[in-house]
């Protein structure tokens, strides 16, 4: 399985903590819920590989691509302005693989489990991320703020306050989530949310994105017969990037799903 061929950029010391990752997991979820997946091999192809070859897709994006040119051109201490939400990360997916292969960025892993923020810290600290932060929380309990400072590590009050940065300013907030969540629901958390994020990135099917764009021309429709122009302007746009892993014998098409804030 020869990564580097494919992604030149990826240094053999970050394939290292990546694989690093994929053992951990499979070793923790002997005691805790973390996979389906049998063995590290089908883990790390069919999970890990996955999300790097979604990552270098938005990269490769239109719809993102001169975000991520703008950043890459900075000086290493402008760039950490970009700050990623990662809802329900779970085992770290894609919050851990993606910090690994953008370390000038700040990540920020939200998860509701107790056991599963164990596993985050424990990860934090054994592939050494300092641009990682956790909370243990549900998403709709969070409280927004403007971003000053990082929190503690992991923090699981009864309103965990999230800092994020006011894109609106030199930062920018993308918020990522796996897709557990059906459509419509993240559709309304998005609409409630719209302030504190730019791009909502979600791991879709074919179908569940065909759901995003249904609810997007509902309320297109909506606002239309309302003949509201300036509400029009504010509705959230959806986009779509398919993806292939092709480190799979078989590769099936994937699709992120992207929300656009109008804000």
């Amino acid at each position: 399985m020869k990564i580097e061929k494919h992604f030149k950029d990826v240094s053999r010391g970050t394939l290292d903590s990546l694989e690093s990752y994929a053992k951990a997991v499979m070793e923790w979820n002997q005691r805790i819920n973390l996979t389906g997946a049998k063995s590290f091999e089908q883990f790390y192809q069919e999970q890990v590989l996955d999300n790097v070859c979604a990552l270098k897709a938005l990269e490769q994006s239109i719809l993102l691509k001169n975000i991520f040119d703008r950043h890459e051109n900075e000086p290493q201490n402008e760039s950490k302005n970009v700050q990623w939400l990662d809802i329900g990360s779970g085992s770290g997916l894609p919050g851990i693989v993606w910090a690994l292969l953008r370390p000038q960025e700040h990540f920020i892993l939200l998860d509701s489990l107790n056991k599963r923020t164990t596993f985050l810290e424990y990860m934090k600290l054994h592939v050494k991320l300092d641009n990682v932060e956790i909370i243990r929380d549900r998403f709709e309990n969070i409280k927004w703020d403007n971003f000053s400072s990082k929190s503690n590590s992991i923090n699981n009050s009864k309103s965990s306050k999230i800092k994020i940065w006011n894109h609106n300013n030199k930062g920018l907030s993308i918020f990522v989530s796996r897709g557990t969540a059906k459509a419509d629901k993240i559709y309304s958390w998005a609409q409630k949310t719209a302030y504190q994020w730019k791009y909502w990135i979600v791991f879709s099917s074919l179908e569940s994105h065909g759901s995003f764009v249904k609810l997007d021309e509902a309320q297109s429709f909506r606002e239309n017969n309302e003949k509201n122009k300036k509400s029009e302007e504010n509705l959230i746009k959806v986009g779509a990037i398919p993806y292939e892993n092709i480190f799979l014998d078989d590769p099936k098409r994937s699709v992120l799903t992207v929300l656009v804030s109008p804000f």
